[in-house]
């Protein structure tokens, strides 16, 4: 029971996994430890694997909690999230990625915020890294200071909670009432396979500020990322933030879309605006010092701007995926995995 003698949230803890059986059970044996004792686990498999389904039905015959396992072929990290809002019991789900480990504490701060907060719409904590080989020196460098660092989804400890709109909170550790994001819609899909579309969590908790609820950074909810080697690498860099560049544009556009004329305006500002910074990332690449993997990131998320700006003059079916919001109604794609409006 909360201080105010209403029932505490019942929680469920989402995996979705995508083709990483031993990750995923690392993130599994973790849980068993948490210092919750009613919880439930959901996860949920993006690439509907035998093997997957397997491993998850020996864990749960031996697991403390329940344990419960579905598929979910259409690609996607946010198809993943989206049918784990339609499916899950529970009243607040915990999100989390199958390349974490968490404190024993993490689900029950989780549980204790949102049962003192009815307003609480969604929570997020300290994102710490364990890297699986030692970090290059311009990382080390690059994470020095920083309370953030976004490319690879961390948070460094918080010495107290932070409450409202600009409070961290990152897929990896993430704690949603359920009933609000369904009825806001669900996530954006970020991407389905290949194809770039969405904002992700980004969007969900711009969608709860707007509406009013809370968002909070609990100091106690501690999770783990594990960081291999390909992810601390210039080229993964770029990517992420390509990506993000993508993601930016559908923020942008999301509630309204311009033409195409317009569209191709703002795609020749974007072109006379960076050309440089293209070029000189060109020349850069593969090097990290001083502000030239800073050149090299900006490059990549305004290349990424100009190519979803031009997508988006000519694709039809990608411009009725930007203006829609609600991705509860139905699943999002038709045969073959395809997205569709």
């Amino acid at each position: 029971m909360s201080a105010q003698g209403t029932p505490a949230p019942r929680m469920a803890a989402v995996i979705p996994t995508f083709r990483r059986p031993a990750s995923l059970l690392r993130a599994l044996e973790s849980l068993r430890h948490q210092t919750l004792e009613d919880f439930s686990v959901l996860v949920v498999d993006n690439a509907a694997q035998a093997e997957v389904a397997a491993l998850v039905r020996e864990f749960a015959a031996t697991a403390p909690m329940p344990v419960r396992y579905v598929a979910q072929p259409v690609p996607g990290l946010h198809s993943a999230r989206n049918l784990a809002l339609r499916v899950a019991g529970a009243d607040v789900l915990a999100f989390t990625d199958d390349d974490a480990t968490f404190e024993p504490g993490w689900l029950a701060v989780h549980q204790r915020a949102f049962a003192a907060d009815p307003g609480l719409g969604a929570a997020g904590g300290p994102v710490l890294p364990v890297f699986e080989a030692p970090p290059p020196d311009w990382l080390t460098r690059r994470l020095a200071g920083q309370r953030e660092f976004p490319v690879l989804s961390l948070v460094q400890p918080l010495g107290a909670d932070i409450r409202g709109p600009e409070a961290p909170v990152y897929g990896v550790n993430m704690a949603v009432r359920r009933e609000l994001a369904v009825a806001l819609g669900g996530f954006h899909p970020e991407c389905f396979g290949a194809v770039w579309l969405g904002d992700g969590e980004t969007g969900l908790m711009r969608k709860l500020a707007g509406a009013g609820h809370g968002l909070a950074a609990l100091a106690g909810a501690v999770v783990h990322h594990h960081i291999p080697p390909e992810r601390m690498t210039p080229v993964y860099f770029c990517r992420r933030m390509a990506n993000q560049g993508a993601a930016d544009v559908y923020t942008d556009f999301h509630r309204a879309l311009p033409g195409r004329a317009r569209l191709l305006r703002h795609a020749g500002g974007l072109a006379l605006r960076h050309w440089r910074t293209w070029a000189r990332a060109w020349l850069l690449r593969g090097r990290t010092g001083p502000g030239e993997l800073d050149t090299q990131m900006a490059a990549a998320a305004t290349l990424a701007r100009l190519g979803y700006v031009l997508r988006l003059t000519w694709d039809a079916r990608l411009r009725a995926l930007v203006r829609r919001d609600n991705w509860m109604d139905d699943d999002p794609a038709g045969p073959g995995g395809e997205a569709r409006p």
